[in-house]
């Protein structure tokens, strides 16, 4: 494996196996390995720089174990080669994350395309010194709903592109957010934009703050985006209801509706970037991937209650702070 004569090999340090930038790092791992009195449990080293004799670097995971021999301790280290694998699975990823990349750009650049061709031709009717008021009311109608899906779209992708360093236990330390009054903004922020304007929505908040972890625009769009699922699940006509309350030490946020509920074959599926049961030019599937990223960030438990032609809740659990 290291291309060394066995003459030549035998007797020598083993540090002057690790590849030289690693040798200060490796050499203190084995030396308190040395001088633990019991290893009672292998210890595994992965993703190792190691050089051949002719400085090729080789990649390997080394397993450490200890044993007894004639009263005599022992220390063993197994190097197992994982240089073409590695190859291999870079390789996988690479690919993965082009095919990924290619779903994001003809998912994403579609959607905008639709909006942006549908604001270009109510554009041209609203400039029309021939077009009737009736026709550019219409128009200026649809563009500010085609305003309102294009920023939602971007506040999504936004999101997703932020980093996920985050606090201990994933909370960021100085972010506190009232989840009452981020009920009330969602709503005036939402309630009223083509998606919500013929839906009847209802609540029933809490009488006291709920304070939580977290940045209020990242709650809010988790918010959001679960009031917009669920105008769009009632076909943008039915009734969403929205309760929060205190149980056992947490904060809760419901947000029901009355729409066409969720398949148990999809539900596994729901979370899953670009997935959506919405008519083509309808939805993203963005929008429950990005609540599962922030609820995972944020601690946030989801449970779901659906029932087909019935209506579904989303149920969050905030932990307060």
């Amino acid at each position: 494996m290291f291309q060394y004569p066995a003459n030549e090999f035998l007797g020598m340090n083993v540090i002057e196996l690790f590849a030289i930038e690693k040798r200060d790092k490796y050499e203190l791992i084995l030396k308190n390995l040395l001088n633990t009195e019991a290893v009672n449990d292998p210890v595994t080293l992965t993703d190792t720089s190691l050089v051949k004799k002719d400085g090729t670097k080789l990649i390997c995971d080394i397993s450490i174990c200890e044993y007894e021999l004639d009263g005599q301790r022992l220390i063993t280290g197994i190097v197992h080669d994982i240089t073409q694998k590695k190859v291999v699975t870079d390789q996988l990823i690479d690919s993965e994350r082009r095919a990924l990349l290619t779903t994001i750009a003809s998912g994403i650049g579609h959607e905008m395309n639709n909006s942006l061709t549908s604001l270009m031709g109510y554009v041209d009717i609203l400039t029309s010194k021939n077009s009737p008021d009736e026709k550019k009311d219409r128009a200026t109608l649809v563009i500010k709903s085609q305003l309102e899906k294009l920023s939602i779209l971007t506040s999504n992708l936004l999101e997703l592109g932020k980093s996920k360093s985050f606090f201990p236990n994933g909370l960021e330390a100085n972010d506190k957010s009232e989840l009452n009054s981020l009920i009330k903004e969602s709503i005036s922020i939402f309630g009223n934009t083509a998606r919500t304007r013929n839906c009847e929505i209802t609540v029933n908040l809490f009488p006291e703050d709920i304070w939580t972890f977290g940045h209020k625009d990242q709650i809010n769009l988790m918010i959001s985006n679960l009031i917009l699922n669920a105008a769009d699940a009632t076909k943008n006509k039915g009734r969403i209801h929205i309760t929060t309350t205190k149980v056992d030490g947490f904060g809760k946020v419901e947000i029901e509706d009355n729409g066409c509920g969720i398949p148990l074959s999809d539900l596994p599926k729901i979370y899953e970037p670009y997935f959506t049961t919405k008519e083509e030019g309808k939805g993203t599937g963005l929008g429950l991937f990005v609540v599962k990223e922030i609820s995972s960030r944020l601690q946030v438990d989801i449970e779901i209650i659906t029932s087909i032609n019935v209506g579904t809740s989303f149920v969050l659990t905030f932990p307060l702070a």
